[in-house]
């Protein structure tokens, strides 16, 4: 089987043509022969990092809690109102002359006429606030954009250390092995245990990126 088929086959169905190209391209980049593979990745892990502190702490900040209370001052205007109070004990026509109601249609008209105004302020500052969570909303939009793109990004270095591993491991290090076998040359065996060494690290720093 060619390098190339080999290739896609270690590299995940889902991704497109250019995200492919990436990951060959930050594959080829991992040096083997040097300890670049500590910081592998590392930038972009911090970037995604402190992106996700700044973005939860302006969440947290979000003052959610007068639009909760005006809510809630809404629900208590809406539950008093009663509209049996509007109607008289019954229809005796003799109660209603000698006043026996249940309460004066009076009383409990500027009492609704009351909580009506009290409903419209409610309504009104929700309005005002309207456009702020719509504001908001957008802004959350918008940085959840950015941290996806963060994100994948990181995905990007994590395929690519694996697309590398795989290639040490079904490749690189066997041919290696098949040559020292033939030669017997100690430096090529020492060359072998290196690369199995370099192999373990990726892995670890592909761990601690996933």
């Amino acid at each position: 089987m060619t390098s190339e088929a080999n290739t896609d086959l270690a590299l995940s169905s889902n991704l497109n043509p250019e995200q492919k190209q990436k990951i060959q391209e930050l594959s080829s980049k991992i040096n083997e022969k040097d300890d670049s593979i500590l910081t592998y990745g590392a930038e972009t892990q911090k970037q995604l990092s402190v992106f996700s502190q700044n973005m939860l702490a302006k969440v947290q900040s979000q003052d959610t809690g007068a639009i909760g209370q005006e809510l809630s001052n809404l629900m208590v205007k809406l539950n008093e109102a009663n509209p049996d109070e509007l109607r008289a004990e019954n229809n005796n026509i003799f109660r209603k002359i000698f006043g026996h109601v249940k309460r004066s249609i009076y009383e409990a008209t500027a009492k609704y006429q009351k909580i009506g105004a009290q409903i419209d302020t409610i309504a009104n500052r929700l309005d005002s606030t309207k456009d702020g969570l719509i504001n908001d909303n957008k802004t959350l939009n918008d940085l959840y954009i950015q941290n996806k793109n963060y994100f994948d990004d990181l995905n990007m270095y994590i395929e690519a250390a694996k697309l590398k591993t795989n290639e040490l491991r079904t490749t690189t290090i066997p041919n290696l092995k098949a040559d020292a076998e033939k030669s017997n040359d100690q430096m090529a065996i020492q060359k072998i245990k290196d690369l199995e060494d370099f192999t373990s690290r990726l892995e670890k720093r592909t761990y601690d990126l996933e």
